[in-house]
Formats: structure tokens, sequence, C-alpha cells
């Protein structure tokens, strides 16, 4: 994303880097669930943290007040 802001701010010299909420919970989500899946590595398919983090990976996206 960002060398595509490099690419505008080329041309469009006064562009200004806008993130948005929603891309930001994205990123969050993906970095959550990469690290969960390097932690499902770790164990055996058979175990019960294995299928825990497999089968109930939304409970970690779940917002907490909710």
């Amino acid at each position: 994303m960002l060398l595509i802001f490099i690419g505008f701010s080329k041309y469009f010299h006064k562009t200004r880097l806008l993130l948005i909420g929603f891309h930001v919970v994205q990123l969050a989500n993906q970095a959550v669930n990469t690290i969960r899946e390097q932690i499902m590595q770790t164990y055996e398919q058979s175990s019960s943290p294995y299928r825990l983090l497999k089968f109930h990976w939304r409970l970690f996206l779940k917002n907490s007040s909710a």
C-alpha cells in the first residue's frame, strides 16, 4: 500500500496518506490470524489446542465487551 502512495505522490504533490479504520482492523486481523497459524503448527493435528485454534478461531477476533 505504501508503494502505491509513493507512486501517487510522485505525480500528485499534495497527496496525503489516509488510513481508514476498516483497513487498520483488517491488518490487525490478518496479523492475529498469521500468529494463530504459526502456533497451530507447533501442535499435532489430533491435539486439543490445535483443534481449538482451528475450529474456534473467531473467538480470538470477537469483541470482549459484547
